[in-house]
């Protein structure tokens, strides 16, 4: 996984993940930085999982954001920036519109929007830095 690679020998790997299946997939990589949550995104708590003042670098999300409410939508991007480090970044991909950059712009004010046309299904990846 290219992103263990990446990672320090003292880091964490925060999965968040709903799908029963691909979370039987996730268990078999034996690799104690990686912590599996089972459930969605909303009900992720970074306190329960990060030590007292500690932060995280980057958060990665294919969250599909067209189904979340606009209460949804505000409550995880405030969740993600008041946990980020400063310059730590948050990638959204897998998006079909850019409609979350309207919440986004609310915390972040570095906000770059690709395309990946050779994507199936062409999507949009939104890059933000705190």
């Amino acid at each position: 996984m290219a992103l263990l690679r990446k990672l320090s020998p003292t880091g964490k790997l925060i999965l968040i993940e709903q799908n029963q299946e691909f979370i039987e997939q996730l268990r078999k990589i034996h690799d104690t930085r990686i912590i599996i949550f089972e459930g969605l995104i909303q009900d992720f708590d970074y306190k329960k999982y990060l030590l007292p003042g500690e932060k995280v670098d980057l958060v990665i999300s294919s969250i599909p954001f067209s189904f979340l409410s606009k209460k949804e939508k505000e409550i995880l991007c405030k969740n993600v920036y008041e946990n980020l480090t400063p310059n730590g970044t948050f990638i959204i991909f897998h998006q079909y519109n850019t409609n979350v950059k309207n919440v986004l712009s609310n915390y972040f004010n570095n906000i770059k929007i690709s395309f990946v046309a050779r994507n199936v299904f062409p999507c949009f990846i939104i890059s933000t830095k705190k």
